[in-house]
């Protein structure tokens, strides 16, 4: 793989108390003759990169934590399509007491980040506190605008938000347990792109929730989306890391769901009195993550705890892997498939790079990635923006990286 890099750099002055960031352009590693097989001719080189850096926001409480003991772990592309701002970013941070060890987390927060491509500015909407530590981010799969400006987060409980113009306020909190004190903490959840009214949530517990949303009139001040559980079930021998729904069959009532017990399980809403194991690790390690194909709902990867490689599975081919993405020289984080195409993927691990695969020829073997960056840091989240594909989101350390690819 051919490398080179060219950089210039420029400093501006952001907003007060907002944000610190710089402008650089690079070129990233690619194969030359690969150079357009993603996005096809007439897009420049060198490619836009963007950093962003956690900064103090004015609605943050007087003594905020230093930039060292913040780490920025979930991030989210709005899939509202806007002519005068890069779709809006939910970032969440979380304090450490001990950064080293990332024992003894704190606090969360939340913040909401734009850029505007004309003045070519970040813009800080909000910054609001989450009772606990995000686990993962999600707007409402809203590409018409239809519905409010709605924010889903997990961490102890499933919330949801409503985004305004200067603030953010809870809309409801959902908890499927009444009858005490103490919580199963939901390590990921999903929102039906079909039925928006449909989520889907994963916990440590071994089950997956799937609940319902309500919305109501504006009657004074009363909230405007309720929910109420549709069906919880017993998902993992173990625990449940992640949940996603399939555009399969209408894209409604198929999810899947990966855990402790080294398995990918594949439900469908209308029959749950069985489930089908479409894949389990060989050495039974917990898997993360798993993530559907945009374009084909036969494809989806996952990634097991540790693991430097990422497996793309077929569900018409049942515990056989189809590829085996294992270009990382330290533990993957995350996976985005492209929005526009069937045949690209991008993962994220420890080892800094963010890499982008073309896996069209499987099943033969893919052995190496058609683009690469690297981070200053480890990687441990990746977005890839559904209505403007042309840019991807990265996570490491306390830093926000926004790439044009």
């Amino acid at each position: 793989m051919e490398t080179w890099t060219t950089v210039v750099q420029s400093t501006r002055t952001p907003p007060p108390g907002c944000l610190t960031w710089l402008w650089q352009r690079t070129k990233l590693w690619h194969h030359p003759q690969n150079r357009n097989s993603l996005r096809g001719s007439g897009h420049p080189w060198p490619h836009l990169y963007i950093p962003w850096k956690y900064k103090d926001s004015p609605v943050v409480p007087a003594s905020p934590p230093s930039l060292n003991t913040l780490a920025l772990f979930p991030s989210s592309w709005t899939s509202r399509d806007t002519a005068q701002t890069l779709d809006l970013q939910g970032v969440g941070a979380t304090e450490l007491q001990d950064k080293d060890t990332m024992r003894g987390l704190k606090v969360g927060k939340v913040q909401l980040v734009g850029l505007d491509e004309e003045s070519s500015e970040f813009i800080c909407r909000n910054t609001f506190d989450h009772p606990y530590p995000t686990t993962k981010l999600m707007w409402i799969p809203d590409t018409k605008g239809v519905y409010p400006d709605l924010l889903a987060t997990s961490g102890d409980y499933l919330r949801v938000w409503r985004v305004g113009e200067t603030e953010t306020r809870l809309e409801c909190l959902l908890n499927n347990n009444k009858n005490s004190d103490f919580c199963a903490p939901l390590t990921s959840f999903d929102w039906n792109e079909v039925d928006p009214y449909l989520l889907g949530t994963s916990s440590i517990d071994t089950t997956c929730t799937i609940w319902g949303l309500e919305t109501g009139q504006v009657l004074g001040r009363v909230n405007l989306v309720s929910g109420h559980v549709k069906t919880q079930l017993i998902a993992h021998d173990k625990e449940v890391y992640d949940i996603a729904f399939s555009r399969a069959g209408g894209g409604r009532d198929m999810f899947a769901s990966v855990g402790a017990d080294g398995s990918v399980r594949m439900f469908d809403l209308r029959h749950l009195e069985h489930s089908t194991i479409i894949y389990e690790d060989p050495q039974h390690h917990p898997l993360l993550r798993l993530c559907w194909n945009k374009q084909d709902p036969n494809y989806l990867a996952t990634m097991a705890m540790d693991g430097m490689e990422v497996v793309i599975l077929d569900v018409r081919v049942p515990c056989t892997p189809v590829a085996r993405l294992n270009n990382h020289r330290a533990c993957v984080n995350g996976i985005a498939w492209a929005p526009h195409s069937s045949c690209h993927i991008c993962t994220a691990a420890d080892d800094h790079q963010a890499l982008i695969w073309d896996i069209q020829q499987m099943p033969r073997a893919i052995e190496d990635p058609i683009l690469a960056y690297t981070a200053e840091g480890e990687i441990n989240n990746v977005q890839w923006a559904s209505t403007q594909p042309d840019w991807i989101a990265i996570c490491y350390n306390n830093c926000l990286e926004i790439l044009r690819v």
